[in-house]
């Protein structure tokens, strides 16, 4: 349970890890050491114990906020109506807020745009922008998610795009820009582009990818362009991918969170091609594959080894 409560405390992370104790309590033992860490959690910072009660209001089950030892697990006591109406309000919570810019893809969707200049603009799941588009400059603001940009050619207007308040400047090119896991990560399939950082430029040409994170230095490497691309067909391709990194990218294609209950099989490498639009059967197929069982609830699937 370390891995849980080593988290950094954003406000997406302490959600995550409120889920994750409430999964974890609901379905599993817990000892007197996993007792502690939850309290230690909870008492340090106001916002971890309002989002484990969100969580447990949620996901029903558990009576107290001050959790105890219990005895050994039996079949979990979700109430179906709690869930839908949770889900429901988790929906209108999102709905709005895909309104309120230009171009997004909902979750579990990609979408393919043209921009006003000519540009074509490619939105992962979740994906969000606005576009300024003037007689000086076009400007792309990144609000979340993945996206990738094949840019117009227009010499007297300059393009730029400005995400985690780093500004990648286009020249001439093709890029994608991914916000996930609040990390900047930029990589050029085509051409080349300046990422101005924390006040420093690093350079990319084609085939080069580099992440970004405050308080670091930039480190510039190759990448995969032909995998790093399958997501603008729909589709996930893993390569010895570890199972943790796999299930955060799985996570970015469904409503909720994905759960993994046993810390020791993470670095499990998996392989393989999953399809975007039927996500659950090559999840199945992943699992049967490799030894996992996973149980689907209302906004939460938890990854168990089979046993």
């Amino acid at each position: 349970m370390d891995a849980i409560v080593a988290a950094v405390d954003d406000p997406r992370t302490v959600t995550d890890v409120a889920v994750r104790w409430v999964a974890r309590l609901s379905l599993d033992a817990v000892s007197q050491q996993d007792v502690a860490e939850l309290k230690e959690w909870l008492n340090r910072d106001p916002s971890h114990r309002r989002a484990f009660d969100r969580a447990r209001r949620m996901y029903a089950g558990l009576a107290a906020v001050e959790p105890a030892v219990r005895a050994p697990p039996r079949r979990s006591r979700f109430i179906v109506p709690a869930l839908l109406a949770a889900a429901a309000c988790m929906l209108l919570a999102v709905m709005p807020w895909l309104f309120q810019h230009d171009f997004s893809a909902p979750v579990g969707e990609v979408r393919q745009a043209r921009l006003p200049d000519g540009s074509t603009l490619w939105l992962d799941s979740g994906a969000a922008v606005d576009f300024r588009n003037d007689a000086r400059a076009r400007v792309l603001e990144v609000s979340a998610g993945r996206v990738h940009v094949a840019i117009a050619n227009d010499a007297g207007r300059p393009f730029q795009v400005r995400a985690m308040n780093a500004v990648i400047r286009d020249i001439g090119t093709a890029f994608t820009v991914d916000t996930h896991d609040a990390r900047l990560q930029v990589s050029v399939s085509d051409g080349r582009v300046e990422v101005d950082f924390n006040d420093t430029v690093t350079p990319l040409a084609s085939g080069e990818s580099a992440q970004f994170v405050a308080g670091t230095t930039a480190s510039v490497h190759g990448f995969d362009s032909h995998a790093e691309g399958a997501w603008r067909a729909g589709r996930i391709v893993l390569d010895h991918t570890s199972l943790e990194d796999t299930l955060r990218i799985v996570e970015r294609y469904r409503r909720g969170f994905v759960i993994l209950l046993d810390d020791d099989i993470g670095a499990m490498p998996m392989s393989g091609s999953l399809s975007v639009q039927d996500l659950n059967g090559g999840l199945d197929a992943l699992a049967a594959g490799s030894g996992l069982q996973l149980r689907r609830l209302p906004f939460l699937l938890i990854v168990t080894p089979r046993g």
